[in-house]
């Protein structure tokens, strides 16, 4: 990979954390602080676990990218469907795991001795932190139905 190619992941990776940043400010309002926490700290742990074990940027970038929509989903369905539930939000903490182990399984995937293309690193990233979330979220969706 030369340099130039690598200067444009480190762009779509930090652009990828400051969606995912203004998201979660966005939707905090400026109310209790811990609300900001909970809404972007398990996005910037992942990204951490993610980055020491080496990711390349793309992959960052398309976990980043993955983890801000589901927060703009997640937002979206809670207003709509549980508008004056604050516990709606433990459902969301509750469903990282699942993007924790993916994201450390896309860092090994395409970590940053992969010669993958950019995009498809970051796509992958983001289909198996997708794919991560989903498979945690239904886990937790039948553990509260039974």
């Amino acid at each position: 990979m030369d340099n130039v190619e690598y200067e444009r992941e480190v762009i779509w990776a930090w652009g990828a954390v400051a969606i995912g940043f203004v998201l979660a400010f966005m939707i905090w309002g400026g109310s209790d602080p811990m609300n900001f926490v909970c809404t972007w700290g398990p996005q910037v742990a992942i990204l951490i676990v993610m980055g020491l074990l080496r990711a390349r940027p793309a992959a960052l970038a398309g976990a980043a990218f993955a983890m801000a929509g589901y927060l703009a989903f997640f937002k979206l369905w809670a207003n709509a469907y549980h508008p004056n539930d604050g516990l709606v939000w433990l459902l969301y903490l509750f469903s990282m795991p699942g993007g924790l182990v993916a994201g450390i399984a896309a860092a090994v995937w395409f970590g940053k001795l992969n010669h993958a293309p950019a995009l498809q690193a970051g796509l992958g990233a983001l289909t198996l932190v997708v794919a991560g979330i989903a498979i945690n979220q239904i886990g937790v969706q039948l553990a509260l139905a039974t």
